[in-house]
């Protein structure tokens, strides 16, 4: 407000500083006017009042608009993320076999290969959510970066399964890429947001 009420104070005083008389032959009417004065409110003033008005309204909605754009962008990662987390969390057969890796416990490799795909898969659906950058690398990490290491690494999990296989290229990158953050790992509190 107080750079609405300071941009109509400088188009005032410019206008009266450099203000002139309306010339009687731009007028329509033949009437005699009144004398105008230095100090008269023209419609010159008003436009330049009323373009100033609307440049800063309209730069008020573009950073209103731009501010909610990033407030939902950052809410539908929030969604994304807790979702990903209900999914691994309440999943018992996820749980299951997850427990069995921690522990390096060989009775994985009695798992079905289906349930230890549907794992992979969803280790992989984390990933393309890193790569489309709905969720940040460092959040990947903390929250599921433990657990896809643990898979990577344990050779009983990957009984029956062709851990070299392309099909999980995109899994096996996301555990690397693990790896490396593990490695180098330094808690900084500003990295872990949506």
């Amino acid at each position: 407000m107080n750079l609405v009420l300071y941009a109509l104070r400088v188009v005032v005083t410019v206008h009266i500083a450099t203000a002139t008389p309306i010339p009687s032959s731009t007028l329509q009417s033949s009437a005699p006017q009144p004398a105008t004065s230095k100090t008269s409110f023209t419609l010159d003033v008003a436009k330049n009042i009323a373009t100033i008005l609307g440049a800063i309204i309209a730069t008020l909605t573009l950073g209103k608009g731009a501010i909610e754009y990033v407030q939902q962008g950052a809410q539908k990662r929030a969604e994304s993320f807790f979702e990903m987390r209900k999914r691994l969390k309440d999943n018992p057969i996820y749980r299951d076999i997850l427990s069995m890796v921690d522990l390096r416990d060989p009775a994985v490799q009695a798992t079905s290969f289906k349930d230890r795909r549907d794992l992979l898969g969803f280790f992989e659906e984390v990933a393309l959510l890193v790569n489309s950058r709905v969720i940040r690398r460092e959040v990947a990490h903390y929250m599921f970066g433990y657990y896809a290491i643990r898979v990577w690494e344990n050779d009983d999990f990957w009984h029956g399964v062709n851990r070299a296989s392309p099909y999980w290229a995109l899994f096996r990158h996301f555990a690397e890429d693990m790896q490396a953050i593990e490695r180098n790992f330094v808690f900084e509190n500003k990295k872990y947001h949506f």
